[in-house]
């Protein structure tokens, strides 16, 4: 065990973070004096308590789990107060980080779902091809080149019509989560982009209808079939981007005798996926094989896996796509510059665009697209509201218009928590765990729980908090 005292402000009692390196448990002992000026129900949605440090539990302790069902076990062994995963009622079945709870009195719960802080997708290796490095696209005659290219947008623009994400929602994450086009949440603001501007991104369209972007139809399996509207486009698409495929039959189909089909099922695309979360795991399955079709061959092979197996940060030049998932903390959409401005093109390993060599990048795919960051860097250099969300839709524009990325889902949950804690404050994204619910949270000393295994603390002035949500 090592105790770490931490002086915040000389005046003021130290705090002291007990961190048990022999197992994944960090408790926080804290001074209780506070104030707070937050008055109402003990779920409050627009107020937040004034704590100026300090909580009111005389510890916070913080367990972590490898994966949400361990953590959604914890909880109903009576081990937590307040989970950070996401719930659905019962009989729901779960999905992803989502845990299924049945009706419990002792449990409080936050209905209905609410978008968090979050978005998921696809994400491209955009690098650009150099001397002596293996690039899957420049392989089929197209470079990249960090999302500017022509050839690159069709190829990308081709793929983006295969998903249909308000079909794949409806049929894979119902009610657990909303689809998105833009890589921000729909809590936060701005929210998206237009339905005109998405429907204008598409370079085979005059700007006309959409369901959303690069979707044209529905398409009820979630992906593009053979025949359907969006399969169709996509082939012409690929055959927009010059890499040697063709559709001499005006058959909606690429023609099995294309020159270029040969670069491509000799270097098929390294398609990456988390095997530990079932709604990217089927996206992944679901594109795999859409894209498959598309191409009438092997052009995509899958590598399911942990975040350190089939990972694009350990493996800089060994992925093509990548079904990935960045979680965020503003209600502000201020996020785009740091996770694809050109300045942090890097993965630790590789630094193109002028990034940094650092441990983890945060911009790993290597998106450097001049006119995005132009946008995004004047969005973090205004203290406008208005002219924040205009820079900010004008960034999300210039990704859209490049298809830099493919963003899919962003996820809707409810909170759970023992209802032997008062406290609790649903913040919007992010639900009961955040900040101010572990400030705030304490015992009911009021209530007696019908299972006493289901009391606050385990019967003591902790606040357990258990942590195992994953993103990346």
């Amino acid at each position: 065990m090592e105790t770490i005292p931490v002086l915040r402000n000389r005046n003021l009692p130290v705090v002291i973070l007990t961190v048990l390196l022999t197992s994944s448990v960090a408790t926080l002992q804290t001074p209780v004096a506070r104030a707070d000026i937050c008055s109402g129900p003990p779920i409050a949605f627009n107020c937040h308590p004034w704590a100026p440090y300090g909580s009111l539990t005389s510890q916070l302790r913080f367990q972590f789990y490898p994966y949400p069902q361990a953590e959604s076990t914890a909880f109903l062994n009576g081990e937590l107060d307040l989970p950070d995963i996401p719930i659905s009622t019962c009989p729901a079945p779960p999905v992803g980080g989502v845990a299924c709870f049945p009706p419990n009195l002792d449990f409080t719960t936050s209905f209905p779902p609410e978008p968090q802080y979050a978005f998921y997708g696809i994400q491209f290796n955009l690098q650009n091809r150099t001397a002596g490095v293996q690039n899957t696209w420049a392989s089929w005659g197209c470079n990249f080149q960090h999302g500017n290219s022509q050839c690159g947008i069709e190829i990308r623009q081709a793929i983006a019509h295969l998903v249909d994400r308000d079909q794949f929602v409806n049929n894979y994450i119902a009610q657990q989560a909303v689809p998105i086009a833009d890589p921000v949440s729909p809590a936060q603001d701005p929210p998206g982009s237009p339905l005109a501007t998405q429907c204008s991104w598409d370079t085979l369209s005059s700007g006309g209808d959409c369901i959303d972007s690069f979707n044209l139809a529905s398409d009820p399996s979630g992906f593009a079939t053979p025949g359907s509207p969006d399969f169709c486009v996509a082939v012409a698409h690929l055959v927009n981007s010059g890499i040697g495929l063709t559709n001499n039959q005006n058959n909606c189909a690429i023609d099995p005798d294309s020159p270029g089909l040969t670069r491509i099922s000799s270097a098929p695309i390294r398609f990456f996926g988390r095997a530990t979360d079932p709604r990217r795991s089927r996206l992944l399955n679901g594109l795999l094989d859409a894209i498959n079709q598309l191409f009438g061959t092997r052009a995509a092979i899958p590598c399911f896996g942990t975040i350190t197996a089939c990972s694009p940060f350990r493996n800089p030049y060994g992925w093509d796509m990548y079904t990935f998932g960045f979680q965020v903390t503003d209600p502000f959409a201020d996020h785009l510059d740091s996770l694809f401005d050109s300045s942090q093109a890097t993965n630790g390993q590789v630094s193109q665009c002028g990034g940094p060599i650092q441990s983890v990048g945060d911009n790993y795919a290597f998106v450097c697209i001049p006119s995005f960051d132009t946008a995004a860097r004047a969005a973090l250099g205004t203290s406008d509201s208005t002219i924040f969300r205009a820079d900010t839709l004008a960034a999300l524009d210039e990704l859209g218009k490049t298809a830099a990325l493919l963003p899919i889902f962003t996820p809707a949950s409810s909170s759970i928590a023992l209802n032997d804690m008062l406290g609790l404050v649903d913040q919007k994204g992010a639900g009961f765990s955040n900040f101010w619910s572990g400030f705030n949270g304490h015992a009911n000393n009021g209530s007696t729980p019908q299972n006493p295994i289901y009391t606050f603390g385990g019967g003591t002035d902790t606040l357990r908090w258990g942590q195992s949500s994953e993103v990346s």
